[in-house]
């Protein structure tokens, strides 16, 4: 199902585009660093997220954390010259399912975030378990729209 990112993430996440489907890389890459990645967070809604200032990066850590203060520390970004892109898989039934930022692209007027989900193959032995993936990483800043678009398999 093709969902909306902004109507994912309100207008906090400012310039965020919607999710495209199945599209192929063609711009100029961008340059990414993952900042934390798993399949247990404390969001469990399906988010994708562009984050471009110290208080909304604050936020989202503190509720993907589930607001205590036990988590991981808040990793550093300077938002000078850098963002966050965030993406939540929604809560997962089983484990076995991923999600993961594979490249990002610039283009003329926008960026783009190619990603790819996975999930455990049919008949798979997999923990039953509640799980909810995610992949949070910096790039540099862009302020115009990002787009998330879903890469399609070859």
């Amino acid at each position: 199902m093709v969902i909306l990112a902004a109507a994912l993430c309100g207008s906090a996440c400012g310039g965020v585009g919607p999710v495209s489907v199945g599209a192929q890389p063609t711009g100029t890459d961008v340059p990414l660093v993952t900042l934390a990645k798993g399949a247990l967070s404390a969001i469990a809604e399906r988010r994708l997220i562009a984050v471009r200032n110290q208080l909304e990066w604050q936020e989202l850590w503190r509720a993907h954390q589930g607001g205590g203060q036990s988590g991981a520390p808040l990793p550093p970004v300077d938002f000078e010259k850098d963002m966050v892109l965030a993406m939540f898989a929604g809560e997962k039934g089983m484990a076995g399912h991923a999600i993961e930022i594979r490249k990002l692209e610039a283009a003329p007027g926008e960026l783009r975030v190619f990603y790819a989900e996975t999930r455990p193959p049919p008949g798979a032995m997999v923990a039953q378990m509640v799980t909810q993936p995610y992949h949070i990483a910096r790039s540099q800043r862009f302020d115009g729209p990002v787009t998330f678009t879903p890469l399609t398999q070859p």
